[in-house]
């Protein structure tokens, strides 16, 4: 029952934060930013809900693989969003480290993830 929730939860979240994205790599990762900041606003407020599925059974391979496939798919899409092939580790540095700073600093972590993803952007950018 857990996987199969955490199943619906996935395609809801990536529903909202990838749906109808901005074209440019830059507002498209402002929007992603965003979004992730209204699903922390709305839906879970203390973290990573599947972060907190394997904590809660740490044994258990299917909560790791479904772990391992949501963070892999999000980075991803991210990626690709962004126009940036190679730098899903990166990306999803920021939106792990946007999901876990929302419970301490809220809105201010969005800020923060946009400003880290804008430099991103200028350093890949500069680098081609």
């Amino acid at each position: 029952m857990v996987l199969a929730a955490l199943e619906n939860r996935q395609q809801r979240y990536l529903a909202l934060v990838f749906g109808d994205l901005p074209e440019t790599p830059t507002e498209a990762l402002e929007t992603i930013l965003a979004r992730v900041g209204q699903w922390m606003e709305t839906e879970t407020s203390h973290g990573c809900l599947f972060h907190a599925a394997v904590a809660a059974d740490p044994g258990s391979e299917k909560l790791h693989a479904l772990l391992s496939r949501h963070k892999a798919e999000v980075a991803a899409k991210a990626a690709a969003a962004a126009n940036m092939p190679g730098a899903e580790t990166e990306l999803l540095l920021i939106l792990e480290g946007l999901t876990q700073t929302w419970p301490l600093r809220g809105a201010q972590a969005v800020t923060a993830a946009q400003h880290l993803a804008k430099t991103l952007l200028r350093d890949a950018r500069q680098h081609q």
